[in-house]
């Protein structure tokens, strides 16, 4: 004859057993969503600081007629202002490093990934240029002990925008783009984080958009156009202090 205190522990062993097993499942079936929810937390994030390297680019071409040779003119102190109150970090990169996206004297975007056609001219054979990088092209490696959160930084040419450099298939579709490192954010378009009046592809030498009606216009040059006036800058986040 079996104890009933036995047989009790023996039920309350299997009904913990039962509930634990109900428990796993649970979680298991929350974490994708829960997984989804933190990374399109994340893309809102990236698209936020994307967003605000790009008018931080488009106020200071606004301010001095001419696009940033390095990052360090956004971020620290360029004639009395800075454009950006900090270096924000890539949320969707785990070392928090963008790829800096370049325009040269001549008005070409040189490492765009989602702009091969409007913004890179290609020969005849339908190559890409020397000195400029296909959609796909991956980032260059890093110098041992760079602790900068910008890669590929080009002397010589002028920084236009932001974007990813993780290569991961995003949650959210933006600008058409399904992967983070074409979330690309400009400074020359139609609009700017949200901003009209972004900046055409028209950039002559020293990186200066030539000017038309007085000096604090400075007109984007757009595919049949010869030039619209950007009206003087009243909403510009320079932080002089």
């Amino acid at each position: 004859m079996s104890c009933p205190t036995f047989q009790n522990r023996g039920y309350a062993f299997l009904i913990l057993m039962m509930m634990v097993t109900i428990l796993l499942i649970s979680l298991t079936a929350a974490l994708p969503s829960i997984y989804t929810a933190g990374q399109r937390e994340k893309e809102e994030e990236l698209i936020f600081r994307g967003n605000e390297y790009a008018r931080a680019i488009l106020f200071f071409h606004r301010q001095f007629g001419r696009f940033p040779s390095s990052i360090d003119e956004i971020l620290k102190k360029t004639n009395g202002f800075r454009f950006l109150r900090r270096a924000y970090r890539d949320p969707m990169s785990l070392n928090g490093k963008w790829r800096l996206i370049h325009a040269n004297a001549a008005g070409m975007l040189l490492d765009s990934r989602t702009m091969p056609i409007a913004g890179r001219p290609v020969n005849p054979a339908g190559q890409t240029p020397a000195g400029t990088q296909p959609p796909d092209a991956q980032p260059p490696q890093e110098k041992e002990g760079d602790k900068s959160i910008f890669t590929n930084q080009m002397l010589g040419a002028f920084i236009v925008g932001v974007a990813s450099s993780s290569t991961k298939n995003s949650i959210r579709v933006f600008n058409d783009q399904t992967r983070y490192d074409k979330w690309e954010f400009l400074a020359v378009g139609p609009t700017v984080g949200g901003l009209p009046g972004g900046i055409g592809a028209g950039i002559g030498p020293g990186g200066q958009t030539p000017t038309r009606g007085g000096p604090n216009q400075n007109p984007g040059i757009g595919p049949g156009q010869g030039g619209t006036g950007i009206p003087p800058l009243t909403d510009q986040p320079v932080f002089p202090h």
